[in-house]
C-alpha cells in the first residue's frame, strides 16, 4: 500500500502531486469565485482571469514550498540572464507567425481590411491587460508545475501529448471552436511544451502566448471576412 503514494526515495509520487496541486486550484477557485461575486462582476472575462491567475499561483507555491521545499520562481520564473532573450524573442516571434498567417490571408482574399487607429487605440490598454492575464494563467497551469512533475514521472514526450490534449479540450468554449481549431491549439500545445523544456524556463511560452494572442486580436479583429475561417485563440 505504501508503493502507491510513495516511491522507492519515499518521496510522494508524482501523480498524487498532480492530484493535490488540481484539487488546490480548483478549491481556491470556486473560493475566490464566491467570494468576490458579492463584491465584483465576475461575468467580467478580466476579472474572471485574475481571479484564475491568482489562483493558479497560490496553488503553485504551495505545492513548491511544501511539497518541492523550492521557491516559487523555481518553477521557470526565476530572472537569470536570458530572461530579456527569451521574452524578446517570445514577442518578436510571435509577432512574425501571425503576420505570416495575415498576409498569407491578405495575398489569397481571404481578409479585407477596413479600420482605423482609433478602432485600436481605446482598447490596447485593456487588450495588453487581458493577454497578459491569460498568458500567465494558462502557462503557469499548463507548462507550470503539474506538467513539469509529469516529465519526472514519465518524459518530456508523454508530458508533451497529455498537456497539449488537455490544453486542448481546456479551450472547448472558445467562440466557434471546431475541430480544426482544437487541433491547432493542440499544437500550440506542443509548440508551447517544447519551448519550456528547451529552456526549461516559463518566459519563452509566456512570451509567445501573449505575442500570438496580442497581436492576432490587433491583426485579425479589424478584419472584415469574406469567407468564414475561425481565430485560434490559444
Amino acid at each position: 500500500m505504501k508503493t502507491i503514494f510513495l516511491n522507492k526515495d519515499n518521496n510522494i509520487r508524482n501523480g498524487w502531486k498532480i492530484l493535490i496541486f488540481f484539487v488546490n486550484f480548483i478549491v481556491l477557485l470556486l473560493l475566490l469565485n464566491s467570494s468576490l461575486s458579492l463584491f465584483l462582476p465576475i461575468t467580467d472575462i478580466f476579472i474572471g482571469e485574475l481571479i484564475a491567475l491568482i489562483s493558479v499561483v497560490i496553488s503553485t507555491f504551495l505545492m513548491m514550498k511544501f511539497f518541492e521545499k523550492k521557491n516559487f520562481e523555481d518553477v521557470g520564473l526565476r530572472l537569470r540572464p536570458n530572461t530579456i532573450y527569451e521574452i524578446s524573442f517570445g514577442l518578436i516571434l510571435g509577432f512574425i507567425m501571425i503576420t505570416f498567417v495575415v498576409v498569407v490571408n491578405l495575398t489569397l482574399g481571404y481578409y479585407k481590411y477596413e479600420f482605423t487607429l482609433n478602432q485600436v487605440y481605446p482598447q490596447i490598454l485593456k487588450a495588453l491587460s487581458l493577454f497578459l492575464l491569460v498568458a500567465f494563467f494558462e502557462e503557469i497551469l499548463f507548462r507550470g508545475y503539474p506538467f513539469q512533475r509529469l516529465i519526472d514521472g514519465t518524459n518530456p514526450i508523454i508530458a508533451t501529448l497529455i498537456f497539449s490534449l488537455v490544453f486542448s479540450l481546456a479551450h472547448l468554449q472558445n467562440p466557434n471552436v471546431n475541430l480544426i481549431a482544437l487541433l491547432n491549439i493542440f499544437l500550440a500545445g506542443v509548440w508551447l511544451s517544447t519551448s519550456y523544456i528547451k529552456t526549461r524556463s516559463l518566459w519563452l511560452p509566456i512570451s509567445l502566448h501573449f505575442s500570438w494572442n496580442f497581436f492576432q486580436g490587433y491583426f485579425l479583429l479589424p478584419a472584415r471576412q469574406r469567407f468564414k475561417l475561425d481565430r485560434t485563440y490559444f
